[in-house]
């Protein structure tokens, strides 16, 4: 490991541990609802909690009890207690003072964040195209990196329809258990996970989550629905693996359903891919208003946990035209490297009405009005809020790691934390800027793949050691030429330049006559005929080499 990765793994450890030390005994009953008589608390780390006990004489009536174990690598668990003969304050204020505690907080309720349209049914996908989707189809699909690793999305959500027409062929199934036997026959520490983990009710049931049936499975038809197979819509992703993770009414069932899509990472980087899956992003569209994370430091945390192991986490901000910065919200307002937030835009790339913003908390706008999506039963129909916003992006991640590139695809499985943060820079770097998301997100702009993958491409295939492309546009009338620069380390010709629109179609071609420098100056003839959107222009040397560059019109 090269000294600056070492350096890299140390700091988010320490990170991590100071956050969740420095943030101790946060159980406050503010704003948001919680599960009458629950408690979450993190204990130090060799500590057996059924060694737990605290209680003086004035305070046995609590009957507090350990539930169940919410995730055993940081020794989080679930408490009941009576709250009829002792307050949730008074009851956090006596666990805080044992010696073994690190952490107690309320076990805090999460919304669904849908918001209910009241537009007529919009047949099209207008978002595919606004995030320049179709320009990246040409290049890649979805599904497997170019080693031919299967790619995997976790979604934190609740109401699957498994069985849907475009959906269940993308359905990721754990092949290394035995459904419905009552054992845990991959020895990951879930009995029965065959399609995933229901943490509320501890197997793989997700049809009765609580947000319904129409809440996940919408979100997975923007992610994954399967594409270009006759049938209804196509996701970001036209072959993707969607893992469900369903059962989440309370902040315990957040945290146990991160665990188990951490677990299942973990076992594939430490198999080498014999087992566990390999998970590249989770989308939760779901969340608490108004909740500071400072008040959720064992949530919070677990994205960091994550990220360490490759896997970058999408959260759907409020549906509420609120600043974040200054109000909270969980989970965007954790500061993680590898959470990246999400606000929801309108077809005119203004931040939704109904959507909350933030310049120091919201990473990036995705569209999130009239998304048409999958639903129950084979059904189609419109999606709307940050919940439609946050998978858009989520998408995008399982996409970009399906890219030919093989040095993505080889960095992903020997330099998994590093590379999570590199694909958030493609994401983030590759934004659509505009002036209405200027100053209410950290990267300017709205979710642009056209972008990301060229800077991904730029990543993969350096032009040190064969030519160099540059363009420009005439100073004096941009919409009369494009000007190129063509620089060769050895001396070969340009022979080719191809212009193609965003849905792959050659609009200009050009054959070069040859040169007797190595570099070359030259302008390809617009006289006006583009139309506003992004294009590619494709160069070719005379030893076939490629080079390609992307022109937007505005």
């Amino acid at each position: 490991m090269a000294k600056s990765d070492f350096i890299l793994r140390m700091t988010i450890k320490k990170t991590l541990f100071l956050f969740l030390t420095l943030t101790i005994g946060f159980c406050l009953q503010a704003q948001n609802d919680y599960k009458d008589g629950e408690l979450i608390i993190q204990f130090k780390k060799d500590f057996n909690v059924s060694n737990f006990s605290f209680l003086s004489n004035s305070l046995i009536s609590a009957e507090l009890k350990q539930e169940t174990c919410l995730f055993e690598a940081l020794n989080v668990h679930k408490f009941k207690f009576n709250p009829t003969s002792i307050s949730h304050q008074a009851i956090c204020e006596a666990i805080r003072a044992h010696e073994a505690v690190l952490t107690v907080q309320l076990n805090h309720s999460v919304y669904p964040r849908e918001i209910t349209p009241n537009d007529s049914l919009f047949s099209e996908q207008w978002a595919l195209e606004k995030v320049n989707a179709p320009a990246t189809w040409d290049f890649t699909t979805g599904g497997k990196m170019a080693n031919g690793k299967e790619i995997v999305i976790a979604v934190l959500d609740g109401g699957y329809d498994l069985d849907h027409q475009d959906l269940r062929d993308n359905i990721w199934v754990n092949q290394q258990e035995i459904p419905n036997d009552g054992l845990d026959n991959d020895g990951n520490g879930y009995i029965d996970d065959h399609y995933g983990w229901n943490a509320e009710l501890e197997n793989d049931e997700h049809r009765n989550g609580n947000a319904g049936l129409n809440h996940g499975t919408s979100v997975l038809g923007i992610i994954g629905a399967k594409g270009d197979n006759g049938l209804g819509i196509s996701g970001i992703n036209w072959n993707i693996k969607m893992m469900c993770v369903s059962g989440l009414p309370y902040e315990s069932e957040i945290i146990e359903g991160y665990a188990y899509v951490l677990k299942m990472r973990e076992l594939y980087n430490e198999s080498n891919g014999q087992e566990g899956a390999f998970v590249v992003a989770t989308n939760l569209s779901l969340g608490i208003p108004n909740a500071l994370a400072e008040n959720h430091p064992i949530w919070c945390s677990m994205y960091e946990l994550l990220g360490e192991q490759g896997i970058l986490s999408i959260g759907a901000t409020a549906n509420a035209p609120v600043d974040i910065d200054a109000n909270g919200d969980m989970p965007t307002s954790c500061s993680s490297n590898f959470l990246i937030t999400v606000t929801s835009s309108d077809q005119e790339d203004n931040k939704s009405l109904t959507a909350a913003f933030g310049k120091k908390t919201i990473d990036v706008a995705a569209p999130g009005i009239q998304i048409y999506t999958t639903k129950p039963n084979n059904r189609y129909d419109d999606f709307a809020g940050t919940s439609a916003a946050a998978p858009l992006v989520c998408g995008s991640i399982g996409l970009l790691y399906s890219a030919p590139c093989n040095k993505l695809a080889s960095q992903a499985t020997q330099i998994p934390l590093e590379t999570a943060l590199i694909v958030k820079d493609f994401i983030l770097d590759g934004v659509s800027k505009n002036d209405d998301l200027k100053e209410i997100t950290k990267a300017e702009g709205r979710l642009d793949l056209a972008r990301s993958l060229y800077l991904l491409n730029t990543y993969c295939e350096p032009s040190v050691g064969s030519f160099n492309f540059e363009l420009s546009r005439n100073p004096i009338s941009p919409e009369e030429d494009i000007r190129f620069k063509y620089i060769s380390s050895d001396q070969e010709n340009l022979t080719r330049l191809s212009l193609f629109n965003a849905f792959g179609q050659m609009i200009y071609t050009e054959d070069l006559s040859p040169s007797l420098f190595g570099e070359k100056y030259g302008k390809i003839e617009l006289n006006g005929r583009l139309a506003i959107g992004t294009y590619f222009l494709l160069a070719i040397d005379g030893k076939g080499r490629k080079q390609t560059a992307v022109l937007f019109v505005h």
